[in-house]
């Protein structure tokens, strides 16, 4: 799949699910987001790692 087409799948949770739903997308499932196999951050880049670096967000993790 390509980094476009991944992203774009990524999108289309992000328009259909609320925040909090389990279908909404992790910042984890958007930070790997068309990364291939063996890849790594300190010598590869993709989509995802591109869309989150320099990125304020915060997140909540629930602890049960």
């Amino acid at each position: 799949m390509s980094e476009i087409a991944a992203a774009e799948q990524i999108l289309q949770r992000w328009q259909r699910f609320e925040f909090g739903d389990p279908g909404f997308p992790t910042a984890r499932e958007i930070s790997q987001t068309g990364r291939r196999p063996g890849e790594n951050i300190r010598d590869h880049t993709w989509i995802g790692a591109r869309a989150m670096r320099g990125s304020d967000w915060e997140g909540v993790k629930w602890l049960r």
